[in-house]
């Protein structure tokens, strides 16, 4: 469930942030290019949230399983962690965003968003290599973000440095 959260709200997030293309239109006109930077972008999220969904899943678990805070304590304990997965989701949305449209600044004499609209796939390939690109650069930092930010319910979290 939390997998096709993160899928839909990122296709979602970047069809909204994305220049003058209706992506679900488009998919349905069979436009290979937009689904190649569509399907570039959902890879690019799951490759950045990976780290941000298993820390949910053991809050969710030890809620459940093992919960010595009672019922206001466990729903205290999981609306944290929610709270770190939505704030991981946002800045992952936010980082491949600004990558996007700062490789798209720096090549101003091409129209990237355009020539995927007509359905030019060599400019969505080329897109598609930078945005998973940039999940890769960015999935370490990120990783090392969330170990600094995040509150695990019921370990201890002292001690926790930017650098392992």
């Amino acid at each position: 469930v939390l997998g096709i959260f993160i899928l839909f709200t990122g296709f979602k997030m970047f069809s909204s942030l994305s220049k003058n293309i209706n992506e679900e239109e488009e998919l349905q006109k069979n436009n290979i290019a937009v689904a190649i930077l569509s399907g570039s972008f959902i890879f690019a999220m799951g490759l950045m949230m990976k780290s941000a969904v298993n820390p949910l899943i053991q809050s969710i678990f030890r809620a459940i399983f093992y919960n010595e805070t009672g019922f206001s304590g466990m729903l205290g304990n999981l609306s944290i962690s929610l709270l770190q997965f939505i704030a991981s989701l946002f800045i992952s949305i936010i980082s491949l965003w600004f990558g996007v449209r700062g490789f798209t600044w720096l090549t101003r004499n091409i129209d990237e968003f355009e020539e995927i609209k007509k359905n030019n796939t060599a400019v969505s390939i080329l897109m598609a290599s930078i945005i998973i690109t940039l999940a890769l650069f960015l999935q370490n930092g990120i990783d090392k973000l969330l170990q600094v930010l995040q509150f695990t319910p019921g370990l201890n979290n002292t001690g926790l440095t930017p650098f392992g």
